[in-house]
């Protein structure tokens, strides 16, 4: 998994100043409904890396399936990457649908780890 995360890393240019208190942003609706256009409307006042999880998928998979497997593993990457950037001092926005809860709870433990105490 290291390796995803590393491949995911090194398709961000350069990060924005470290924060002594980053956020983390998550992003959730349906495909199609502007969740990418807000995002980027959002880093023009807010420095952070935004996480697309549709341009991500493609930087890991060549021709991406869309299955179980592929996510799983393209959010596995995803998590671990938001942890380094959170713990570098980095505002993080995920853009993905996170439509379901049950796929939503390892997002919930990042910000408990990080910010204890807090949700």
């Amino acid at each position: 998994m290291s390796a995803d995360i590393q491949v995911l890393r090194e398709s961000f240019g350069r990060l924005p100043e470290p924060i002594a208190r980053p956020l983390l942003i998550i992003v959730s609706g349906l495909p199609g409904t502007g969740k990418s256009y807000f995002c980027r409307k959002l880093a023009e006042h807010l420095p952070c890396v935004i996480l697309e999880s549709d341009a991500l998928r493609k930087k890991l998979f060549v021709h991406p399936v869309y299955n179980s497997e592929e996510s799983k593993r393209l959010f596995s990457a995803c998590y671990g990457l938001i942890e380094e950037l959170l713990q570098g001092g980095h505002n993080v926005i995920l853009d993905a649908t996170n439509l379901i809860e049950q796929n939503r709870k390892p997002l919930y433990i990042i910000v408990k780890n990080y910010r204890p105490g807090c949700c």
